[in-house]
């Protein structure tokens, strides 16, 4: 738990649109300080479906005493009843500011649907408003119980009780579209291959070296192994429809924990080249996220995907193995990430060769 909420503050990002409702803004300001700063993620791409772009804010509650109790029995009660005290005032902090303006905005809300329970110990808030004023492009959705709207500006807030008694778990998405992009022209698109490439330039000039490493697993292994919840994995998935199969080249740059500072520097222009990526209209879908740092919540800064094809690329930076790593990675298939990621040359179907110098102690 306490690992999670270092997690979730250390997400912290601004992010200046015009766009954004003005209570909305403020009440991220506010979640910001009271320890829930929104995870950002901007998407885009082609066609209807990713022009115009969009912005979503995500935040995430919890109240978990069950897990305080079970992960630090070691602790003096007294501290820990102090503990929970501080972490129960906060989160009822947080769904106070939440519900506070969220009935501000119900009032002006297009369509709204509202649901508060609060009996027998099962409660369950839940809040769904579209607000925005061009009615053409509202969709209305019906999922179980609960109503969801689609359109230019819309959220939805969901506060229920846990299995644990006394326990809760809620969650308050807030998306709403940008300008749409001039598609303008296609000689003056910022591509992928453009963004690899000033990447690559980026870090030689900086004299970081990279290398280079082949990640791949056939349908035979895949499915040996989807079920089994492997180790070997950092991360794995999101083809789709299509099946597990995949094939990932990686560049690989990592700089030297003791030059953080230079570390931090390469972030901070990488990230800017992501962005520069996503203000075009661009030939594959992709998922931008703000703010992502060595050591942050998300690993992942972009990601790339070809509409009805199982290919993409992504970008990640992670803090591992005495280093802080930049991961440049172009998949066709699934996209399977091993564990050891920052030290296998390649993985083949369970096979490992490891970069020289890099492999298990012996």
């Amino acid at each position: 738990m306490a690992a999670l909420m270092s997690a979730a503050s250390s997400a912290q990002v601004k992010v200046s649109h015009a766009s954004v409702n003005p209570e909305m803004s403020k009440l991220f300001e506010e979640l910001t300080q009271l320890g829930r700063a929104p995870m950002v993620q901007k998407t885009g791409g082609m066609g209807q479906w990713g022009n115009p772009p969009r912005l979503n804010y995500s935040v995430r509650l919890w109240f978990r005493p069950d897990l305080w109790y079970s992960r630090q029995r070691k602790e003096e009660p007294s501290v820990l009843d102090s503990l929970l005290r501080a972490e129960k005032t906060s989160f009822e902090k947080q769904v106070k500011a939440i519900r506070r303006t969220l009935d501000k905005l119900a009032k002006e809300a297009q369509d709204k649907s509202l649901y508060d329970n609060q009996k027998s110990g099962k409660d369950t808030i839940y809040y769904a408003l579209t607000l925005s004023h061009d009615t053409t492009r509202v969709y209305k959705l019906q999922e179980g119980n609960h109503t969801y709207y689609n359109s230019d500006e819309f959220l939805d807030f969901v506060l229920e009780s846990a299995k644990q008694e006394g326990t809760f778990d809620g969650h308050l998405s807030y998306t709403i579209s940008l300008p749409r992009v001039n598609p303008g022209a296609t000689s003056d698109l910022y591509s992928w291959h453009s963004l690899k490439e000033d990447i690559a330039r980026l870090m030689d000039e900086h004299g970081i070296g990279h290398r280079d490493a082949l990640w791949q697993h056939d349908m035979a292994y895949s499915d040996s192994i989807w079920e089994e919840g492997h180790s070997e994995w950092f991360s794995k998935g999101w083809a789709g429809d299509h099946d597990n199969a995949g094939l990932t080249e990686a560049t690989i740059y990592s700089v030297p924990e003791a030059n953080k500072p230079l570390a931090d520097r390469l972030l901070a222009k990488t990230d800017s080249l992501a962005q520069k990526y996503t203000d075009q209209l661009q030939g594959y879908y992709y998922q931008y996220n703000y703010g992502v740092s060595f050591d942050g919540f998300t690993p992942e800064m972009l990601r790339t995907f070809a509409p009805n094809s199982p290919s993409g690329n992504s970008i990640y930076v992670q803090h591992a193995d005495g280093r802080y790593h930049f991961l440049v990675l172009e998949t066709r298939g699934a996209e399977w990430i091993p564990t050891e990621w920052y030290s296998l040359k390649s993985f083949i179907n369970g096979k490992k060769t490891y970069f020289e110098g890099l492999g298990p102690k012996k």
